[in-house]
């Protein structure tokens, strides 16, 4: 009983793995009082609306083509610290928006970036977008 349950749990976690790295699913860690997120990657953007919430929502965005994309992340806070952090395939860290510094263009090859969506004790909401 033991072992099947062991492999139940990584053949779960296998399946999971395998959705995030194909930009299906997203990792998070955060505690909020209300946290509504909307992922909506065939439009290309981004949100949520949350209330005291500290921690972060990562996952990947696969961009199919080598061009000049615009990256755009709109905030509308009430109290807190917000941020979105994009990476390359090597995990090495190509840009940081904040609300102060929400937009950036810039050339970019085809293949997996991680974004990482981090905030402390944030009221408000969000919405990244790319085009």
């Amino acid at each position: 009983m033991f072992v099947k349950i062991i492999i139940l749990f990584v053949a779960v976690t296998a399946i999971i793995y395998i959705l995030y790295q194909n930009g299906i699913c997203s990792f998070s860690s955060k505690k909020a009082l209300l946290f509504i997120g909307k992922n909506n990657i065939s439009q290309k953007n981004l949100s949520a609306v949350f209330k005291a919430c500290t921690g972060y929502i990562r996952r990947v965005l696969i961009l199919n083509k080598d061009c000049e994309y615009t990256f755009t992340f709109d905030c509308n806070l009430e109290n807190g610290e917000i941020k979105a952090v994009m990476r390359n395939c090597r995990k090495q860290e190509l840009f940081t928006l904040t609300p102060e510094n929400n937009n950036i263009t810039l050339m970019l090859d085809s293949g997996k970036y991680y974004l990482s969506v981090e905030c402390y004790k944030a009221y408000g909401n969000y919405k990244f977008s790319w085009k």
